[in-house]
């Protein structure tokens, strides 16, 4: 007779190797009908890209959630490259991810491949790379975008960073009415405290 203990050890092996398959696509979390919209990149410019970033809206990004605060320092490690330390604080501490961003091949614009390189208390090595764009970046604020198509929708990550930890309204009001220009979903935006 086989006990319950030993039939329930494929059954969970199944349900590990789902979780670890769907992982790669639990950062994405905002979807949206059709194909992904093709909004362009600006010009790098490493000097307004670099140093430390707020985070003030975004798409629910489940690496992200219930986070009080959110702030993104870039360092430019090589021309072109830029490695992102996010430190991402909840009610009870805060846990640092680190990514890099690599210019695409032949890009002069601020459009790389992005991939997730350490994420403490998780499994590294199985974030797949994504493309993302930096749409508007300006003294005040930045907006990072990604979007990736499925069958008849796309799955997009929106960020809305702020220079100043405390921005003044019409710093968040112009960044927002930036996202909508650009043709990109405002809704779904949900708003982040920049400060804990």
């Amino acid at each position: 007779m086989t006990s319950s203990k030993t039939r329930n050890v494929p059954a969970i092996g199944v349900v590990v190797a789902v979780l670890c398959c769907t992982m790669q696509q639990a950062g994405a979390q905002a979807w949206f009908a059709g194909a992904c919209p093709s909004p362009a990149p600006v010009a790098y410019n490493a000097a307004l890209l670099t140093g430390t970033w707020y985070e003030v809206r975004r798409y629910d990004f489940a690496l992200e959630t219930l986070a009080k605060c959110v702030a993104w320092t870039f360092t430019e490690t090589t021309t072109g490259t830029l490695t992102a330390n996010t430190v991402i604080t909840r009610l009870f501490g805060s846990k640092t991810m680190t990514s890099t961003l690599t210019r695409v091949t032949g890009s002069t614009n601020a459009d790389f491949n992005f991939r997730i390189t350490k994420l403490p208390g998780l499994l590294t090595g199985w974030f797949k790379t994504l493309n993302m764009k930096v749409l508007a970046v300006n003294a005040d604020y930045m907006i990072l975008w990604s979007c990736s198509p499925a069958l008849l929708k796309n799955s997009q990550l929106l960020w809305v960073l702020t220079r100043s930890q405390a921005p003044p309204a019409t710093v968040i009001t112009g960044a927002l009415t930036t996202v909508a220009a650009l043709g990109l979903n405002t809704n779904s935006l949900i708003t982040v405290s920049p400060t804990c």
